[in-house]
């Protein structure tokens, strides 16, 4: 299923995997608010954010966060895959 997940990328320090970003509520992002959804980019754009120290066997991602985290709140809003109350 498209989004849903799972792709291993192989790394130098190990296999990461992509996550689930589907609007499905269990095992997606589906009951993320549009504001955790946002916030979750905006905050490797603060200057004073300091990346973890992760372990052979810490979960990791391949997401390019910094990248995405100059966007505009719109852009980051605009197809949001989410559910709303």
């Amino acid at each position: 299923m498209d989004f849903a997940g799972g792709f291993e990328f192989k790394m130098p320090i190990g296999t990461l995997r992509s996550a689930n970003i589907t609007p499905d509520s269990q095992t997606g992002i589906g009951n993320w608010t549009e504001e955790a959804f946002v916030s979750r980019f905006k905050m490797y754009a603060d200057s004073s954010y300091q990346a973890p120290v992760l372990g052979k066997s810490d979960f990791n991602t391949i997401m390019p966060w910094r990248m995405y985290a100059g966007m505009k709140d719109s852009d980051l809003k605009a197809h949001i895959p989410i559910s709303r109350p």
